[in-house]
């Protein structure tokens, strides 16, 4: 494996979506120009529904995710990517907003694995992913 051992699903409420994708531009993590993509996957209760909230899914390292308990436990003093909040149109107060409302839901390749091959077996059709898995268990769906 490359290093990448975890696989991890996040979804932020509507209202936080562009500066949780700002947030991740400071990260380093999103390296479209701001306001970033990160959050790309509209979820909403129906499929025709207006989006409700968005979901971003990707592989991690197991130091990004030490950094992540770290900043949740002790926020974040400055952005990892360098400059300071201002330069990605945050605040302190936006960034507490984004740590407070983000959901993660983290599992190895493993436990992923082993989500796909279930949902692969219920729906042999379906697009076998971790993300897909949180979604459904939230009763959300891919939205418009």
């Amino acid at each position: 494996m490359s290093g990448y051992d975890y696989s991890i699903t996040l979804i932020i409420p509507d209202a936080l979506r562009d500066d949780a994708n700002r947030f991740f531009c400071a990260l380093g993590d999103d390296l479209a120009p701001l306001p970033g993509r990160t959050f790309s996957i509209p979820l909403a209760a129906t499929k025709d529904g207006e989006p409700t909230h968005w979901l971003c899914r990707f592989n991690a390292r197991p130091s990004w995710l030490k950094s992540w308990k770290e900043w949740q436990a002790d926020g974040i003093k400055e952005p990892p990517a360098g400059g300071e909040w201002d330069d990605y149109e945050l605040t302190k107060a936006k960034v507490a907003a984004v740590m407070a409302g983000v959901e993660i839901d983290t599992r190895t390749f493993k436990e992923s694995m082993a989500i796909d091959e279930r949902i692969t077996r219920l729906d042999p059709g379906s697009e076998a992913l971790h993300w897909k898995a949180v979604a459904q268990a939230k009763s959300l769906t891919v939205g418009a």
